[in-house]
């Protein structure tokens, strides 16, 4: 299950709601503007659509993604290569929003050398942000070890070999 909170007033609540494929059982909770939504182990992975509506209005359609993978929200502060969120499992999907211009998140993992190291960023080609990121790897005194800007459309993809066992470090931004 993962709760979300919605931008926005909420005169009316709480709200109904509408999706397809409709394996994920969505909810209001009691706070205006949070909602839940409970996630079969055996859901679609890829891209589902929810409508949120009320008597009075609905909303455009949302997309909601569901990975295959586990998953852990962004922890802040995380804006420096010194003070990155700590992943200690992999794989895992990181849930994070780029909250103003010029934001910059890190994440780092311990790798082994010769691991191979995956990291993709899945926002303006499936969930149409506006967005356009930019995904490094850093070592612990920030240098950068490899970089991608536009590998699927505008959302970057990376594969990273590690040269040594260590502490490398994911850092993400936006234009």
């Amino acid at each position: 299950a993962v709760t979300l909170e919605l931008p926005g007033k909420f005169e009316k609540w709480p709200i109904s709601f509408w999706s397809e494929p409709s394996q994920i059982q969505w909810s209001a909770t009691e706070t205006p503007g949070k909602i839940s939504a409970a996630i079969p182990a055996d859901a679609k992975p890829g891209l589902h659509w929810v409508r949120l509506h009320s008597p009075e209005s609905v909303s455009p359609l949302l997309r909601f993604f569901v990975s295959e993978y586990a998953g852990v929200l962004e922890a802040e502060p995380n804006d420096s290569f010194g003070k990155p969120q700590v992943i200690e499992t992999l794989p895992i999907e990181i849930h994070g929003v780029l909250q103003k211009s010029g934001d910059v998140d890190h994440f780092q993992c311990k790798l082994s050398k010769g691991q191979r190291f995956v990291a993709s960023v899945e926002a303006n080609r499936t969930l149409k942000s506006p967005m356009d990121a930019c995904l490094e790897i850093v070592d612990e005194r920030g240098n950068i070890l490899a970089q991608n800007l536009d590998s699927l459309g505008l959302d970057p993809r990376l594969v990273f070999v590690a040269p040594r066992d260590g502490l490398f470090s994911v850092r993400i931004y936006a234009f």
